[in-house]
């Protein structure tokens, strides 16, 4: 007899499903129903709109039924049944992994958890099972479970597999919440060992012809189609490359990839490359990129019908995280390659900061002008390269630092080999902005540096002391980095306590290649090497000083000046002493100063225009003595003895200026 029907399931609105399963046409509703004779309750399959399913499966009337994931599970809560399943269909070129009784007191086995990483897999309704969807063709077969081993059984182009949308922990740690990947060694190997067979596996590349694309047409397939695709999808579109151009369109695949901010390197690319191809199941085509391109768009009018070129596709030699032998390794690493031999390598990124006034942007950009015209620094061997610098604060002292430097050096600002980005600056926090900016690159690099000044300043509203938006942030550089070829120098400021190195994040130190500080006491100013992997020079000191340069007159006559880094003899500078705690009033006019300052943090701020501004923050209680003015002058001397604030006179009267960085 059959179970009571519920009114209602609204649980069931909440499921979610990976999106290459959401829109194929074969999902249904199903009811656990026990039966006279029977102590197991059955899984019944029904149609959306209510009707028990029978008859032919993927006949003609079954599937004019079945319907999308959404409409299923939408139809289950408002008729009351049990769950949501699909109906697996040979086009769609997936296999349904049912495994029975792996999950015991001891929880899930490690074997079958294993084997099921980077695909979507889940709990069956009794917890007592695992379900997995694979690309390919596994036939439908069964092994039973016994005393020995757990249950096995494919599903490709007959029954139904239920859906309940409890994923594994090793599908959220791996990404594959929408992921449908090909099916791992071990699943193939499993299938061997239970049906003496890991599925069709006698098709040949030669089997399947090529489509003829131009290379016009394929790029205008890469053109509408994102590189930061998942995993098996950007896959597939590399695989289909190789098929279409027999081995010979890497770089078509390779500089589609490197537009993404997953891109993994040339190198990784160059190892799944070679592999395509090597295996004789059925290869993926240039059909699934035309497929694929014209779901966005593209409007390639080819003749993309085909057998389903999703068959059993082994993962590449190494997977998804390139594994090596030794050899391999040592064979295709590259030894350590400097810039500046000794002080900053040709890595991925590294950290030059210090503290307010230590002068370290005016060095920052000395070495680079140093790299662009392919000079020595600070008598250090350096080579020529081409510098992205990132003014993300500063502009107008930047371009005076520009005009100092060429005005001292003799030479032209064309000689420097320097970009600047200054009118739009990136956001290390926003991935559209990475993808914009690795655009940029693409297009007017290649850079060998790239110098972000500030960090603070391309980071937005970031919390520089939470590791996971500084992780992020340092990812991204990461990115940046391995797509463009180019180290990423970030000019950071120290934090309150500077023995204790690097503002915020404790994480940013670890994560770097490189850390130079830049230090200072009275006129004596140092930059030291206080890391460096895999190189000599750790702990290394240069030292340097700041020349004024005059630059011309300003309207009124007044001098315009800059300053140029002139190398000295390091010498032992008095480490920096923990600075006192700022109070309430002398945090708010150093931050009234800033405000008056705006972009050009060098500008002078008149005295009376600052105490006007913060006299106006301040409130008088009723009845007492207006001492608002007293108390902004004792805020500003004190301000001015931490080495905050730099005052000085001229024809308008006193003027406050925070000192240069």
């Amino acid at each position: 007899m059959a179970a009571a029907i519920n009114s209602i399931t609204p649980h069931l609105l909440t499921l979610k499903a990976p999106a290459p399963l959401r829109a194929l046409q074969g999902w249904l509703c199903w009811r656990l129903e026990t039966h006279a004779g029977e102590v197991k309750a059955r899984k019944i399959p029904y149609y959306f709109n209510g009707s028990r399913r029978f008859g032919v499966q993927g006949a003609e009337r079954d599937r004019s039924q079945l319907t999308t994931f959404d409409m299923a599970k939408k139809a289950a809560a408002q008729r009351g049944f049990d769950g949501v399943g699909l109906a697996l269909m040979p086009e769609f070129g997936i296999t349904a992994l049912d495994f029975d009784d792996c999950v015991t007191s001891a929880g899930l086995s490690q074997e079958v958890e294993a084997m099921l990483a980077g695909t979507y897999a889940e709990y069956s309704p009794s917890g007592k099972g695992v379900r997995a969807f694979v690309l390919g063709d596994l036939g439908n077969k069964k092994s039973f479970a016994n005393a020995e081993q757990y249950g096995f059984e494919t599903f490709h182009d007959k029954g139904f597999v239920t859906f309940t949308g409890v994923m594994l922990d090793i599908t959220e740690l791996t990404g594959s919440e929408n992921s449908v990947s090909p099916p791992s060694e071990s699943v193939l190997a499993l299938c061997t060992k239970r049906f003496n067979s890991a599925g069709t596996s006698d098709y040949t590349a030669e089997q399947e012809p090529i489509l003829g694309l131009t290379e016009e047409q394929i790029n205008q397939c890469l053109h509408v189609l994102s590189p930061d695709l998942p995993h098996d999808e950007w896959l597939h579109i590399g695989m289909g490359l190789h098929h279409e151009t027999n081995g010979d369109g890497f770089d078509l695949w390779n500089d589609w990839s490197a537009l993404g901010i997953g891109y993994p390197g040339r190198e990784v690319l160059e190892s799944r490359w070679l592999s395509f191809g090597q295996s004789e199941v059925r290869p993926v085509t240039a059909r699934s990129l035309v497929r694929k391109a014209n779901e966005h768009g593209a409007g390639l009018l080819i003749d993309i019908a085909a057998p389903s070129e999703f068959s059993v596709i082994p993962e590449p030699t190494g997977g998804y995280f390139n594994i090596r032998s030794a050899a391999d390794f040592v064979h295709h690493v590259k030894p350590i390659t400097w810039l500046i031999k000794g002080v900053l390598p040709k890595a991925t990124m590294g950290v030059l900061y210090g503290e307010s006034g230590s002068g370290k942007s005016f060095v920052a950009f000395d070495i680079s002008a140093a790299l662009g015209r392919g000079i020595d620094w600070n008598n250090r061997r350096g080579r020529q390269a081409r510098v992205l610098y990132v003014v993300a604060e500063g502009v107008a002292g930047f371009n005076s630092r520009i005009r100092a430097y060429c005005h001292q050096t003799g030479c032209s600002p064309k000689d420097l080999c320097i970009d600047v980005i200054s009118d739009v600056v990136p956001n290390l926090s926003e991935p559209g902005s990475i993808t914009n900016l690795l655009s940029d690159i693409r297009t007017a690099g290649p850079y060998d540096l790239i110098v972000m000044d500030t960090f603070a300043q391309v980071t937005p509203g970031a919390n520089e002391n939470s590791g996971e938006d500084m992780g992020k942030a340092l990812s991204y550089c990461k990115k940046i980095s391995h797509v463009s070829g180019a180290m990423v120098l970030l000019v950071h400021h120290s934090g309150k306590d500077a023995s204790k190195g690097a503002r915020g994040w404790s994480g940013i130190k670890a994560a770097m290649d490189v850390e130079l500080e830049v230090t200072r006491y009275e006129n004596d100013r140092c930059l030291t090497v206080t890391k460096l992997k895999d190189g000599q020079g750790e702990g290394d000191q240069y030292g340097f000083n700041l020349h004024t340069v005059v630059l011309g007159q300003d309207d009124d006559g007044d001098d315009i000046t800059s300053c140029i880094v002139g190398y000295c003899e390091a010498k032992a500078l008095k480490k920096p002493q923990k600075p006192k705690r700022l109070g309430e009033l002398e945090m708010m006019v150093l931050s009234a100063t800033h405000e008056l300052c705006g972009a050009d943090v060098a500008s002078k701020v008149p005295y009376m225009s600052l105490r006007d501004a913060a006299i106006n923050q301040l409130i008088v209680e009723p009845g007492s003595r207006d001492q608002r003015a007293s108390r902004i002058s004792r805020a500003v001397e004190s301000l001015i003895k931490k080495g905050l604030l730099l005052k000085g006179n001229d024809d308008d009267g006193d003027y406050l200026q925070i000192p240069a960085d």
